[in-house]
């Protein structure tokens, strides 16, 4: 739809969200911010998992506020866990449940000025088949002001992570320069070692991207386990 607002104004006015949503909609800290969430859904693009995003995300965020009134640390990890067992109450694929979970998580746990370390944890944790999407739903919220993200700085975010793909700078473990195997060629014995080493030269490369070539991760190896 051109216009998602108009439906959930309809939706709201007939207090069919209710029925809907109800372990989200009868709060009031939701209610209080309907307005704002359906000039958030008119400004994202039309995709199905990033409109489930904005409204979910809007309200795992009343969940949140609701439960800081009672002190209640854990709400957004609970809001996490009622968005993934409301969308399969309705029935959405688990290709769409599990990126919709993942796109209300990243979203409820951004913070503003991320540096360049967290920016590329970020593009791991999202892939980069979803980073577009992502910054898409940001960009939608900090628009229309549900959030306190400035729409400048979002768009410069997305800016700056598409450099870091074009640059291809490793993100993953599997991008770099050596594996598993490599490590036990170099004498190491299989087992949970293993990826704590491949973890430990991931976070070297996420700072020093220079550092991800052959040469340079063994000799990091030999000069932490002196193998």
């Amino acid at each position: 739809s051109d216009r998602p607002a108009r439906g959930i104004a309809m939706l709201n006015s007939f207090d069919l969200l209710r029925q809907i949503f109800p372990e989200f909609a009868s709060l009031e800290a939701f209610q209080e911010q309907v307005e704002l969430l359906q000039k958030f859904l008119d400004a994202t693009p039309q995709k199905l998992r990033v409109r489930l995003a904005a409204l979910l995300s809007a309200m795992v965020k009343a969940t949140h506020l609701a439960e800081v009134q009672r002190e209640a640390p854990e709400a957004y990890g609970n809001g996490l866990n009622t968005v993934g067992q409301v969308l399969a109450r309705l029935r959405y694929s688990r290709q769409i449940i599990e990126q919709v979970i993942l796109f209300v998580r990243e979203r409820v746990n951004f913070k503003d000025r991320l540096s360049t370390v967290e920016l590329k944890k970020l593009i791991g944790r999202l892939g980069y088949q979803n980073l577009d999407d992502f910054f898409s739903l940001l960009l939608a919220e900090a628009k229309t002001g549900v959030c306190e993200f400035d729409p400048v700085w979002v768009e410069a975010c997305r800016e700056k992570s598409k450099g870091i793909i074009d640059r291809k700078e490793a993100v993953l473990i599997k991008e770099l320069a050596i594996n598993g195997n490599d490590l036990l060629a170099m004498g190491f014995a299989p087992g949970p070692e293993l990826g704590r080493i491949l973890n430990y030269l991931l976070d070297m490369v996420l700072e020093k991207p220079e550092l991800n070539n052959r040469q340079s991760l063994e000799e990091l190896v030999r000069g932490k386990w002196r193998q």
